[in-house]
């Protein structure tokens, strides 16, 4: 049974056991939402049942004094001074991580108890929640340089692909399009459900520049034009089109190929 912290003091935590009862009694109320409502039950019911339930219980709260249960005008013997701590001491049921890696575990842990709890209530409005979160705890583990994408002939390709790449890419993403209409651009990225933190529209076909300028260092397009220039520190992936692969092979001119 595992236990971690969830909050930067380290005196507050959550743990397997009590994550399990809790799923345990989130699995009878929705039954009984489905018994008696002919539905499960939303997310903001699930909490309203939860806050109705606490009231009566006597939590800890925030900032609570211990109960005092000494005599009065006693004095505890061999008091240590406040906030005291042994030497060398570790912290309790630490959890071993790779400090280089600088992974919470408190917000993992936790997120992922969330995702089995979004898709219990409600398939179609906990999927997305669950992709979120997903997407968060991909982003808190890995760590990658600015991603750059190519709009046209290599989105609109493969939409579902981006969608999810751009989604969970723990790096910077950028959309480099040669188009002029930017509002038209971002509509388009958009409708396919592709998240960018930046839409470049690039003033010519060679894009080198722009990937220097911004410091993309991966970079997804389907044309040679836009691909001969690149810094060789920068790894590119082709997609592959009616516009140029034909009949088993590539499309290339003398300009952007060289037969071998």
């Amino acid at each position: 049974m595992g236990w971690w912290a969830i909050n930067d003091m380290g005196d507050m935590v959550n743990g397997d056991a009590p994550a399990d009862y809790m799923n345990e009694a989130i699995d009878k109320v929705i039954e009984t939402y489905e018994q008696h409502q002919g539905r499960k039950p939303f997310e903001e019911e699930l909490q309203a049942v939860f806050n109705y339930c606490c009231g009566p219980h006597n939590l800890t709260t925030f900032n609570a004094e211990p109960e005092n249960t000494e005599p009065e005008n006693t004095e505890p013997e061999n008091t240590e001074p406040e906030n005291a701590e042994p030497e060398n001491a570790e912290p309790v049921n630490a959890e071993p991580v790779n400090a280089d890696a600088n992974v919470d575990l408190g917000v993992i842990y936790p997120a992922l108890r969330q995702i089995k709890r979004f898709l219990a209530v409600n398939r179609q409005y906990g999927l997305e929640r669950a992709r979120d979160c997903v997407a968060d705890i991909n982003k808190s583990i890995f760590d990658a340089g600015p991603l750059g994408i190519d709009l046209d002939g290599t989105i609109d390709e493969a939409p579902e692909f981006f969608s999810m790449l751009t989604k969970i890419w723990p790096g910077f993403v950028y959309i480099v399009t040669y188009r002029r209409d930017y509002e038209k651009a971002c509509n388009d990225i958009k409708s396919h459900g592709v998240h960018a933190d930046r839409v470049i529209l690039a003033d010519k076909l060679d894009k080198s520049s722009i990937i220097k300028e911004y410091g993309i260092k991966y970079y997804i397009d389907d044309m040679d034009e836009c691909l001969i220039n690149m810094p060789e520190d920068v790894t590119v992936f082709k997609i592959r089109n009616g516009g140029n692969f034909d009949d088993g092979k590539w499309l290339y001119s003398n300009i952007t190929g060289r037969q071998l």
